[in-house]
């Protein structure tokens, strides 16, 4: 989804760089700038990549005129500004109102992660073959470039604005947590078109960068498809094998930081549905069950429901198993409890109260 406007606007800076007509460039940066920022609020980070690595283009060509040249740049941006106003004003209401409050803090391991994800695949284990793998890559691409370096066009497109989205991600992610592997999935194309450029000039690590890229490919291709669908939560099977039990429920509760949309998507039509308070500061989780109708229920009210022996199912995802512990301590053994793995750890589990005595 992501992947097409970015493509725009690298093609755009690509086209300004080089001096094409004013008309031509503006078109594809403009659209598909104000797209990227309609679709994905992380990528307000590569507008400000583009603009960084322009301004360090142009400081290090030191073409005639700079500050004149400039001038387009800046128009051209102004505009992205003003068209994707809405966008960005529903980005600073979502920042301030604790919208993004669901991603963890930022810790090295992510960055590592996503980078690796993008580099040998998403679902290729880690650290073994994933990270190696990344890491030999990584290296045998950066060798390549130390040794035939392109142009500076091609470095500031396809190098420099990459670098500098990631490196502002991470910047912001100390203080305000965005940082997930999968803002970096438009990142492949600019690492393709590299590999690609570097193949197609002689250099003494040609043939290497190409068995190494044959070989990450390869390898992230066999992970594929020997294991598919296993990094995603597998609510469709879930929601079928529970449905039955879920119809019957007293009180149907998600937990805290539960997705409410996954229920109107693959169960849609349950009743007795309650969004599991714990006082977190809100998340657009909280806003979506908000606007879907679906009310709270605190941990006292469910211990209090399950203690009427009434029929009581909980919900639960990952980041919220601590708090289905700590609830568990508080109350009678459950009836049943079921739990489906991502891999090898759990990523939805379902608990089940059946009526009877306290």
């Amino acid at each position: 989804m992501t992947v097409a406007p970015a493509c725009l606007v690298l093609l755009g800076v690509a086209m300004f760089l080089h001096g094409a007509p004013t008309r031509r460039w503006s078109a594809c940066y403009v659209v598909g700038a104000v797209l990227c920022l309609y679709l994905h609020a992380t990528l307000v980070l590569l507008v400000a990549s583009c603009s960084a690595g322009v301004a360090v283009h142009r400081l290090a060509s030191r073409p005639p005129g700079i500050f004149r040249d400039l001038a387009p740049w800046v128009a051209a941006n102004a505009a992205v500004v003003v068209l994707a106003s809405p966008a960005i004003f529903a980005m600073a209401v979502a920042s301030r109102t604790g919208g993004l409050d669901w991603i963890g803090p930022l810790a090295a391991r992510d960055v590592v992660r996503g980078i690796s994800a993008l580099l040998s695949g998403m679902v290729t284990p880690l650290p073994t073959p994933g990270l190696w793998l990344a890491a030999a890559f990584g290296l045998t691409l950066t060798a390549s470039l130390w040794d035939r370096r392109p142009d500076m066009r091609a470095v500031t497109v396809l190098v420099l604005i990459p670098c500098c989205f990631v490196g502002i991600a991470v910047l912001v992610s100390l203080s305000r947590p965005i940082f997930l592997p999968r803002i970096l999935c438009w990142l492949v194309v600019p690492l393709c078109a590299l590999i690609g450029y570097q193949l197609g000039r002689a250099s003494r690590f040609r043939l290497v960068l190409a068995g190494a890229t044959s070989l990450t490919f390869l390898i992230g291709l066999i992970w594929q498809l020997v294991v598919p669908g296993t990094v995603k939560e597998p609510w469709r099977e879930a929601l079928m094998t529970l449905r039955p039990g879920l119809q019957r429920a007293d009180l149907l509760v998600l937990s805290p930081r539960f997705n409410p949309l996954i229920l109107e998507y693959y169960a849609p039509g349950l009743g007795n549905v309650r969004m599991w308070d714990e006082t977190l500061p809100p998340t657009i989780m909280t806003s979506v069950a908000a606007k879907l109708g679906i009310a709270s229920v605190s941990r006292a009210e469910i211990i209090q429901t399950v203690a009427a022996g009434r029929r009581v199912w909980i919900l639960s995802n990952t980041p919220d198993l601590p708090f289905l512990a700590e609830l568990s301590r508080a109350v009678r053994l459950p009836a049943d409890e079921k739990q489906w793995l991502c891999g090898k750890s759990p990523c939805i589990t379902a608990v089940e109260w059946a009526p009877g005595p306290a």
